[in-house]
């Protein structure tokens, strides 16, 4: 890892940030939490798996931000894609935020998606539930967990949940 010495690397932790109800600052708090831990000296990846009602692109997005900031695909387009059978790149969807001030470590942030018609039908594709009967790395969600864990070598792993009983708030926890 960028930044440390060398020593054997650790799982990451996963933390899902979830409630039964929506506008408790869920979203807020997965921000600061990742911004004191990147602050601190950790590798944290934030998902917004509230593919319902995205925000963690606002909050981690500075005002003025270039337009290579922006959000460009996300979530929902990985998941579309590889339930198709599809290779997806990280690359695609990730988006590394430079930190201004004393800050040791590194954020990424893997946003829902970019909120557009393209998203809204790729998000009504998306059957959960489904999802469940893949094995292994056919199933498009651990297919995500598991590229994440090998390409961005995160210490931390926060990810926005969907609130409520559903299958996606299922799949985050």
């Amino acid at each position: 890892m960028v930044g440390y010495p060398l020593e054997p690397r650790m799982s990451p932790v996963w933390i899902t940030f979830y409630s039964v109800r929506g506008g408790v600052g869920r979203s807020t708090l997965l921000a600061l939490c990742a911004l004191e831990l990147a602050r601190v000296g950790r590798r944290v990846v934030v998902v917004d798996f509230d593919l319902e009602a995205p925000g963690l692109d606002i909050l981690l997005t500075p005002l003025g931000a270039p337009e290579t900031d922006h959000v460009r695909a996300g979530v929902v387009d990985y998941l579309a894609r590889t339930s198709k059978g599809d290779q997806v790149s990280l690359d695609d969807i990730v988006l590394p935020r430079e930190l201004p001030g004393d800050y040791k470590g590194r954020l990424f942030l893997i946003p829902a998606g970019r909120c557009d018609e393209a998203y809204l039908a790729n998000l009504d594709t998306l059957d959960f539930s489904r999802f469940y009967e893949r094995p292994g790395l056919l199933n498009p969600v651990r297919s995500l967990r598991a590229d994440i864990d090998e390409q961005l070598s995160p210490d931390v792993v926060l990810v926005d949940s969907r609130t409520g009983y559903s299958d996606t708030a299922l799949f985050t926890l």
